[in-house]
């Protein structure tokens, strides 16, 4: 049986948000099961990216106009990891690090 490429068989996202006068807090997990990257000449030679979980955080105060925020993702620095057959045999292992922005926002 050859699964749907590109396609994990499971997905998940949890946030959970706080916003009271002006502030505005966010956490979000999201989580995903490995999936066929390349079919190869046999299941054994197949492709899959490993699977995956995300945390991402963002508070942020709005006064007026202006909005200052700061913001994270991948805080746990999750790997992009491509094995082939079985989760041992790693051929490609990929760290983005963490992204950390902070900001004003101006609506008009």
């Amino acid at each position: 049986k050859l699964p749907l490429a590109l396609q994990s068989d499971k997905t998940a996202t949890v946030q959970l948000f706080y916003e009271k006068a002006g502030f505005q807090a966010r956490l979000a997990w999201s989580a995903r099961s490995k999936y066929l990257l390349a079919a190869g000449p046999t299941a054994a030679d197949d492709q899959y990216v490993a699977a995956f979980d995300q945390i991402d955080a963002r508070v942020a105060y709005t006064y007026g106009p202006a909005t200052i925020f700061l913001e994270g993702s991948n805080l746990g620095d999750e790997p992009y990891t491509i094995f082939v057959g079985q989760k041992d045999r790693v051929i490609e292992r990929e760290r983005y690090d963490y992204t950390v922005r902070t900001g004003v926002q101006l609506a008009f």
